[in-house]
C-alpha cells in the first residue's frame, strides 16, 4: 500500500513528545547545566577566544553517532567536515552551517547533530568551518560559503542533490545563501532551519520576554555577536524578512516555545507564505534555543533531528516526506 501523502504538511505544529518522567528530569538538569555554562559565562564578557575554548569544551561532551565517517576535506578553500554513512553511497550532500552567533562554534561542535543528519539521510553533509568573527567579519563567512556551494556544483552535484541546513546564526547565513544562489544558479532542495536568526535588528518581541526562559542564548550576547560580525545593514540577503522570499526552496523551521528566537521563527514563516514559499514549523514545547545538539542525551532532540532528517532525505529525492515519517514519534 502506497504510504500516505500529507495534505496539511505545511503548517505550524506543537510537538509535545511524551518521553516519561525520567526525560523530564533530565531536561530539567540539563537546562540548568546550559544556564551556567552558556548564559553564565557569556554574561560574564570574556573575549570570544575564551568563550570559544569554554564553548567547545562543553560541546566535546556532545558525541557523534556511530556509523559514520568523518573526514576533512576543502572546498573553495574553505575547511569542510565531510560526513558520510558507512551503509551506503550518498548521491546527495547537504551542505551545513552551524551556529555561534557568528563568533563561536566549529564543525566538531555540531557533531551530534551532523552525523545524525548523515546516518538518517544516506547523504553526505558538508559541515563548513567558515571563517569567525571578530577576526574575519562580515562578508568573509558568506564568501566562503558561497565558494563551497559552487565548488559542489562543479563537482557535479546537481540542485535537486542538494539541500541546506543551518542552525541560530547558521540559519541567518543558510537564508543568505539560499537568496544570493537563487537569481545564478537552479535552487537546492530543501531548506532546514533550527532556531534561526532572521532578523538582525534585533526587534523580535521573544528576543526580551523569553530572556529570562532561554538557558542558552541571551539577547546580549546576539548583540554582542552582530557586533562582532560587523553586520551590514544594507546587504539585502541578511535580511530575509525583508526580502521577495519567492523560489525559496520548501522550508522545514524548528524553535523551541521557551527561546529568545522563536519570533524570528513564526515571523520568517510567514513571509515565506506570503510569496507562496512551502514552510512547515515545528515548535518544541518546553525546549530551548539549539536543543536539538543534545541529541544524544534526549529523546525529544533525536526525534526533532529524525524529522529533519526525513524532511531533508524526501526532498533530495523529489518527494514531500509521508505522514508516517513525520508523525512518528511526535504526540
Amino acid at each position: 500500500m502506497a504510504q500516505q501523502q500529507p495534505d496539511n504538511y505545511y503548517l505550524n505544529q506543537l510537538y509535545r513528545y511524551q518521553a516519561g518522567r525520567l526525560e523530564d528530569i533530565k531536561r530539567t538538569a540539563l537546562a540548568m547545566a546550559i544556564q551556567v555554562a552558556f548564559r553564565g559565562v557569556g554574561s560574564l564578557n570574556f573575549g570570544f577566544d575564551l568563550q570559544r575554548k569554554a564553548f567547545d569544551q562543553i560541546t566535546s561532551k556532545l558525541r557523534p553517532v556511530s556509523g559514520v565517517r568523518i573526514s576533512q576535506r576543502r572546498l573553495g578553500d574553505t575547511p569542510v567536515e565531510w560526513v558520510q554513512s558507512l551503509h551506503c553511497d550518498p548521491k546527495g550532500v547537504i551542505i551545513y552551517l552551524h551556529g555561534g552567533v557568528f563568533c563561536l562554534g566549529s564543525a566538531k561542535s555540531h557533531r551530534s547533530i551532523t552525523s545524525r543528519l548523515a546516518r538518517m539521510t544516506g547523504a553526505s553533509v558538508a559541515v563548513v568551518d567558515y571563517s569567525l568573527a571578530p577576526e574575519n567579519p562580515y562578508p568573509k563567512a558568506i564568501d566562503e560559503i558561497l565558494a563551497v556551494h559552487q565548488d559542489l556544483r562543479r563537482m557535479g552535484y546537481l540542485a535537486r542533490q542538494i539541500a541546506v541546513a543551518g542552525d541560530s546564526a547558521g540559519g541567518m547565513l543558510s537564508l543568505a545563501l539560499c537568496l544570493r544562489i537563487r537569481d545564478e544558479w537552479e535552487m537546492s532542495a530543501a531548506l532546514a532551519l533550527l532556531s534561526p536568526m532572521t532578523d538582525g535588528t534585533l526587534r523580535g518581541t521573544t528576543l526580551r520576554s523569553k530572556d529570562d526562559e532561554d538557558p542558552m542564548l541571551s539577547y546580549d550576547l546576539l548583540a554582542r555577536g552582530l557586533d562582532a560580525y560587523q553586520f551590514n545593514r544594507a546587504d539585502w540577503a541578511h535580511h530575509p524578512l525583508e526580502q521577495n522570499l519567492r523560489d525559496l526552496p520548501p522550508m522545514l523551521i524548528q524553535v523551541g516555545d521557551r527561546e529568545v528566537l522563536l519570533d524570528d521563527s513564526m515571523r520568517l514563516a510567514e513571509r515565506a507564505r506570503l510569496f507562496e514559499v512551502p514552510v512547515r514549523v515545528e515548535i518544541y514545547e518546553n525546549y530551548w534555543h539549539d536543543f536539538q545538539m543534545n541529541a544524544d542525551l534526549l529523546k525529544t532532540a533525536e526525534r526533532a533531528v529524525e524529522r529533519l532528517g526525513a524532511f531533508l532525505s524526501a526532498r533530495m529525492q523529489g518527494r514531500q516526506p509521508t505522514t508516517e515519517e513525520l508523525t512518528a514519534n511526535a504526540q
